[in-house]
């Protein structure tokens, strides 16, 4: 029985033996076969970059009217709000600014979005202009801006002009107020 016991070890064993030597193989060809693979050539993923912004503004006044506070630009360049009071038929207020593209994708208008923010200026008995003054798109100056205006490409700008009139054509007891008027920039990605 003793024989037979060595026999059943020494079985045992060997098969020990081979099971680790099996295990240290398949890592060996796992690892010769993890090393041979090759990919060629190159990838890129870009990244686009969307960076539309007001710039540059500057407002002045005709006849008695006011802006105060200062028209101004929000520190994330998206909105401009202005403050103003047109007392006679005669008042208005004058803004340019610049819509930069900054960034790397065409961006085109959006009437909407600017029809919307103006929308309540009738009632309040102002009317408005909203024209190019220059863009380096080849907008003709004076021209209202619209729906189907022009890109406005990566780093270019369309210069535009904001005017706010006084609709009351005699002079009236109390002054139009414009109180925080503001608008947001009318554009969105250009699908190519």
């Amino acid at each position: 029985m003793a024989q037979k016991s060595q026999h059943h070890q020494k079985t045992r064993i060997v098969a020990v033996i081979a099971l680790i030597i099996g295990v240290l193989g398949l890592g060996v060809a796992f690892a010769a076969l993890g090393t041979t693979l090759k990919i060629n050539g190159t990838a890129q993923i870009g990244s686009a970059k969307w960076d539309i912004r007001w710039e540059n503004l500057n407002c002045t006044t005709t006849g008695e009217a006011e802006v105060n506070p200062a028209a101004s630009i929000s520190a994330d360049f998206q909105t401009i709000t202005i403050n103003a009071k047109l007392v006679t038929p005669t008042d208005k207020i004058t803004c340019d600014f610049e819509a930069a593209n900054k960034g790397d994708l065409v961006a085109k208008l959006d009437s909407g979005s600017f029809a919307s923010s103006v929308a309540g200026l009738a009632t309040i008995k102002v009317d408005y202009t909203f024209k190019y003054r220059s863009t380096n798109g080849g907008a003709t100056v004076g021209n209202n801006v619209g729906a189907a205006d022009l890109d406005l490409p990566a780093n270019q700008n369309h210069q535009m002009q904001l005017v706010l009139t006084n609709a009351n054509t005699t002079l009236q007891g109390t002054a139009s107020t414009v109180e925080n008027f503001s608008f947001d920039l009318p554009y969105v990605q250009k699908n190519q």
